[in-house]
């Protein structure tokens, strides 16, 4: 039945006897049904979805051709399913930061004392160099932002700083890399 109602409205939209609302409003079943028998759970929110799905629905009643003899809601389904593929691709590839991304101040010293070319005896290095490469490192530290102080300290885990700064994956990634940017202007 939802099928058949999703072909009735799109036909009446191109035929010019039902507007835009009325489209959205008919074939709005078949968007929740897709919704909830295609949607792995926390990916996606219904209403995000729904959203997004409205949008494609105006978008492929235009790219809609019946030459190719396949009826609309096979086609919207399609486009759904494929939308919801790439929102779990998306997803996935975000969650994906690898451990080794953060580093420790000490670790910073190390660093910088390789690249200034200080002589280390198993990590003690000579006092005049090393108090120079810790005014060099606070110095970094100080131009960080607490984000990025926050990153790359790791203070909080990935999925608390998500939490509760409702910080995507993504930024916390930038954030890092911006970390690496300035560590390396204030090695050189």
């Amino acid at each position: 039945m939802v099928l058949k109602d999703a072909e009735y409205y799109v036909d009446s939209y191109l035929s010019g006897r039902i507007d835009d609302a009325e489209l959205v409003q008919g074939v709005e079943p078949l968007m929740r049904w897709v919704y909830l028998n295609h949607t792995i759970s926390g990916v996606l929110e219904q209403e995000d979805f729904l959203q997004e799905a409205r949008l494609l629905l105006l978008n492929s009643v235009q790219s809609f051709d019946k030459k190719y003899k396949v009826r609309f809601s096979t086609y919207y389904t399609k486009i759904l399913k494929n939308f919801l593929c790439d929102e779990l691709r998306k997803k996935h590839t975000q969650k994906q930061i690898p451990e080794n991304l953060f580093v420790r101040e000490d670790e910073l010293v190390d660093v910088a004392a390789v690249h200034y070319g200080v002589a280390s005896s198993s990590k003690g290095y000579y006092s005049e160099n090393r108090l120079i490469i810790q005014e060099n490192i606070e110095e970094y530290i100080c131009s960080l932002s607490h984000f990025e102080k926050q990153i790359l300290y790791q203070w909080l885990t990935l999925n608390e700083i998500e939490a509760e700064e409702l910080i995507r994956p993504i930024c916390q990634k930038n954030a890092y890399h911006r970390c690496r940017q300035k560590m390396l202007m204030y090695l050189q």
